[in-house]
């Protein structure tokens, strides 16, 4: 990695690297406000108590205690929370993943300073004390199913490339391997362990499931007979057995349409059932994906960046109320799967949680309160270049010709939603809206989710730039708009987001300014850098820069090639341990653009978790956007 030429170089907070960045001036009414916005903790519903155990009537939630530098895992029960877990104590960054309570202790998956790279753990019901079960420089990914007294995981353990699937036995300590093959693998088991279905995703737009007998030993591949043959080259985004049964599966499957379509299938007879599908019981023209409950399964569509949710049980669909447009992140079942708890992110609050009974009665269970007046945001759309619809989320500031952040998504398989903000986005929209007065427009650019395979690989490989080109279909529409200011727009991006930052401002010059967060300056180095499976998933949607008609496309696309067209003002952000976009990615990018600021947050990696790094930053984007745009 290139040394940082920018100056000064300081420490202005703790775990934060500064480079070229002035002191921060901001005034305390501002800085009142901002922690305002930002005070208010989301709440991660990680589960159920486990029966006849002291966690058995109450439920685990992550949560960050005010003050604190790292999130913390809770037991809620009755209006009480006890805190179980005290990792800011440790300062290494640690984050919680997968929590799994089960028999007399509860085992989880927690990564250090941002690594991604998470070992289990065990901690025990009485004293707390916490045993690391792992502990070297592979991956383990813990499985949300528990099987009897049996945890599962997989685990690039045996060549740091693929991902193999285990089965540990809590009671003895003995590991069985379920499954070694090439790839990224899932394993999920019947109930009762006959049967396993073996899940790999090769890409966005392709999977592979096989299903067969399990005896509790490594299943060989010519035991296995392919469901996705049948179903032919298709994504299939999730499995779920059904409870109560060793023959019948749940799928969610793009096999019958644009979009994720949930499907039963029959393994005995290899007989097909359409749940949502164009011909099915309910056809939903959105992506929807599933979670069993009681003795069928729930289906959670996303329509448009909100959630609908329904219940397919016994050859029926039903709708399923929920109290607020919003969004479902998680739903997570009891141990008997007789209770439902839904997390509900909206842009009221970041977290609500709900109980449903068996019945679907429902109530309010617990919520991470707010007390500002939020701003509602407009549906808009408009035509691009080549007459392909966009779809955007547009909140509009009260100020008279207000300056504007346009906000893109990462993924870039992924998408804006209604959601209280954007996610691993740390400054509120509802702060630049209401407090700074900055209208925000955050489009859905083709590439992104939730509007079908189509538009989802309309910008696959040589296609690229065609999304970097909707962003010119953004500030024409910001140009139609009287109480905008098309002559201050700043564009602002995390991730891939942070990718199509630099290429906006490489490729319309009348941007104003940028925030890229964690973003590709240069697609050769990006996947030459980073960890060989990674590499192998993000091929097929970048392109194979090993191919050289390939490598001269990435190469003459990537922003660091094309740094000298960036004459405006440009502020970057960087995790130090970021496994997914590397360092090296902002260093080359800040060294090139003469007007740059760069933080580098130290013991973070692809996303920002600790408290000092979080203000910092807010402070930084604050300064940034009043010293530019206002």
């Amino acid at each position: 990695m290139q040394n940082i030429t920018l100056q000064p170089q300081t420490s202005p907070a703790q775990l934060v690297k500064a480079f070229g960045i002035p002191e921060l001036d901001l005034d305390q009414q501002t800085l009142d406000k901002l922690d305002a916005y930002h005070k208010v903790s989301p709440i991660e519903f990680h589960g159920y108590g486990f029966p006849n155990t002291r966690f058995a009537d109450g439920v685990f939630v992550l949560k960050r205690p005010e003050n604190s530098q790292s999130k913390e895992m809770f037991y809620y029960e009755n209006g009480t929370y006890l805190q179980l877990t005290r990792l800011s104590e440790l300062n290494e960054g640690n984050n919680i993943k997968s929590w799994i309570p089960l028999g007399s202790a509860i085992y989880f998956s927690m990564d250090f300073g941002g690594n991604e790279k998470p070992q289990i753990h065990r901690m025990d019901y009485a004293t707390f004390n916490i045993e690391r079960l792992t502990n070297d420089t592979y991956m383990y990914y813990l499985s949300p199913a528990v099987y009897d007294h049996y945890i599962a995981f997989s685990s690039n353990k045996r060549n740091n490339v693929d991902f193999d699937c285990y089965l540990y036995d809590v009671d003895t300590g003995k590991e069985i391997m379920i499954y070694q093959g090439v790839g990224m693998y899932r394993a999920k088991l019947s109930p009762d362990l006959s049967k396993v279905v073996l899940h790999r995703s090769i890409s966005r737009l392709e999977s592979v499931l096989f299903v067969g007998d399990f005896n509790f030993e490594t299943v060989k591949q010519e035991d296995l007979y392919s469901i996705s043959d049948q179903l032919g080259k298709t994504y299939i985004e999730d499995i779920q057995w059904k409870s109560g049964s060793n023959d019948t599966l749940f799928i969610s499957t793009t096999c019958y349409s644009e979009f994720i379509n949930v499907i039963e299938y029959n393994i005995t007879t290899r007989a097909i059932k359409h749940i949502t599908t164009p011909t099915g019981l309910l056809p939903i023209n959105w992506d929807t994906s599933i979670s069993t409950f009681a003795d069928g399964v729930i289906l959670n569509a996303n329509e448009g960046g909100t959630s609908g949710l329904y219940y397919y049980s016994n050859g029926a669909v039903t709708r399923v109320e929920i109290p607020a447009l919003g969004v479902i992140n998680n739903s997570l079942f009891n141990h008997d799967k007789s209770k439902m708890m839904i997390v509900l992110d909206n842009i009221h609050s970041p977290s609500t949680l709900y109980e449903y009974d068996i019945n679907f009665n429902r109530k309010e269970f617990l919520k991470a309160e707010t007390d500002f007046v939020v701003s509602e945001p407009e549906i808009v759309s408009f035509k691009s270049f080549d007459g392909l619809e966009i779809p955007a989320f547009y909140y509009k500031a009260k100020k008279e010709k207000s300056p504007v952040v346009l906000y893109m998504h990462g993924g870039p398989a992924s998408q804006i939603k209604a959601t209280f903000s954007p996610p691993n986005h740390c400054l509120s929209f509802q702060f630049m809206v209401n407090e700074m007065g900055i209208s925000v427009l955050a489009p859905n650019v083709r590439g992104s989710s939730g509007y079908g395979a189509t538009y989802q690989a309309a910008d696959d490989g040589l296609k690229r730039m065609d999304s970097v080109y909707d962003i010119g279909a953004c500030i024409e529409w910001i140009k139609t708009q009287p109480n905008l200011d098309s002559e201050k727009i700043c564009i602002m991006g995390r991730s891939y987001g942070g990718y199509m930052v630099l290429a906006g401002l490489v490729e319309y010059p009348q941007l104003h300014c940028g925030i890229d967060t964690c973003g590709i300056s240069d697609f050769v180095s990006f996947l030459q850098s980073m960890p060989e499976f990674r590499r192998d998933l993000r091929r097929p949607e970048y392109g194979d820069e090993r191919i050289p008609e390939v490598y001269d496309f990435l190469k003459r696309i990537s922003p660091l090639t094309n740094a000298g067209k960036i004459k405006v003002p440009l502020l970057i952000g960087q995790g130090e341990n970021d496994i997914r976009v590397p360092l090296g990615e902002a260093v080359q990018i800040a060294n090139t653009v003469k007007e740059s600021w760069l933080m580098v947050a130290e013991k973070e990696g692809h996303v920002f978790f600790q408290k000092s790094v979080l203000d910092y930053y807010r402070k930084l984007i604050t300064f940034f956007l009043i010293k530019h745009m206002q």
